[in-house]
């Protein structure tokens, strides 16, 4: 196969204080968090063995079950 390169930047990236990220940093909002709340209420069954038991241990009332009886025990 025969590759091309173009000698100059085809897309670029930008920041500003209006974007929904900074937005969201400003007033403490944790979108990790958010996001993968969503993804177990959503899409847990279609996502990776590992990231589903990841998401159930994080997310599912057994797993802040479990992580509350860890913090007795301790």
């Amino acid at each position: 196969c025969k590759v091309g390169f173009v000698d100059e930047n085809l897309v670029s990236f930008r920041l500003h204080n209006d974007q929904a990220s900074f937005v969201n940093m400003q007033n403490e909002i944790d979108e990790r968090y958010l996001l993968n709340k969503k993804f177990y209420k959503t899409i847990f069954w279609q996502l990776h063995p590992k990231k589903r038991w990841k998401l159930f241990k994080g997310y599912s009332w057994i797993g802040n079950f479990v992580r509350l009886c860890k913090k007795k025990i301790k």
